[in-house]
């Protein structure tokens, strides 16, 4: 983020939409690849976002916009892995709206 900020000057809007597809029942994903999409749907951006905060807190203004989907409210068999990454960043995401409320 400093690089980001000393490069532009400031952030004014952070969009966390990176992901990928996976289709695979539990017992046929591994511990590996479980852990992959984690760190693309909700490390990488939850990382990300955690940077961009205090930056953010200090001018009092700016968006993120976390990229989920469906996924991140309804499951069906054979994507438990990839429905649980967006399962998790929708609940960061309701918390994080909750503690910056205050600055809107």
């Amino acid at each position: 983020m400093a690089e980001v900020i000393a490069r532009h000057g400031r952030i004014d809007i952070l969009v966390n939409n990176a992901g990928r597809s996976h289709v695979g029942a539990v017992e046929e994903t591994g511990e590996a690849e479980q852990r992959a999409l984690f760190e693309v749907h909700f490390f990488g951006p939850a990382g990300l976002t955690s940077a961009a905060l205090p930056h953010l807190r200090a001018r009092r203004s700016g968006a993120i916009v976390q990229v989920s989907s469906v996924g991140g409210r309804l499951s069906f068999a054979g994507i438990s892995a990839y429905r649980a990454t967006k399962f998790a960043l929708e609940g960061f995401s309701e918390a994080l709206r909750a503690e910056v409320a205050h600055w809107a």
